[in-house]
């Protein structure tokens, strides 16, 4: 079945209901079980889960061959400039843990031309589920804040 990012967001909020669900994650290595309490391998655990879930469903996508770059999923097989999937989780108490200032460095060459249109598709659909507006600043505006120590970073 081909999907659009769209459609398995929409599938797994409202059919699935995964804001309702409880998870967690253990790790067993040499007789040690442990629960997992770190939250920086949540990104990560939650792409595979992804990509089980999209098998599970039979969603037809192919899985990024370079795990270094986005994006993450193709739900077009036949076309990696469309459908893409970039599974981001972070804290919903705090802020996004992630770089999203900069939307070149998320794309291969074959794409680069679409960021700005990426970065407008990105603020839209995240208002239009958060009800939120996001300002995406310029790397150049705000590293001076990261990089010489400023204090109000």
């Amino acid at each position: 079945m081909k999907l659009s990012a769209t459609e398995v967001y929409e599938k797994l909020i409202n059919e699935d209901k995964i804001l309702e669900k409880k998870g967690e994650i253990r790790f067993k290595f040499n007789d040690i079980d442990l629960l997992v309490k770190q939250k920086d391998v949540v990104d990560n655990i939650m792409q595979e889960w992804l990509e089980e879930w999209l098998r599970k469903n039979n969603v037809e996508f192919k899985e990024n061959a370079n795990t270094q770059m986005p994006p993450d999923v193709y739900l077009n097989p036949d076309d990696e400039t469309k459908k893409l999937v970039e599974v981001k989780a972070f804290n919903y108490r705090a802020t996004p843990g992630f770089d999203i200032a900069d939307f070149n460095m998320y794309q291969s060459p074959k794409t680069r031309e679409l960021s700005g249109v990426w970065k407008s598709n990105f603020i839209r659909s995240y208002a239009q589920f958060y009800d939120k507006r996001l300002n995406i600043p310029r790397w150049y505006d705000i590293e001076d804040d990261y990089i010489n120590g400023n204090d109000n970073a």
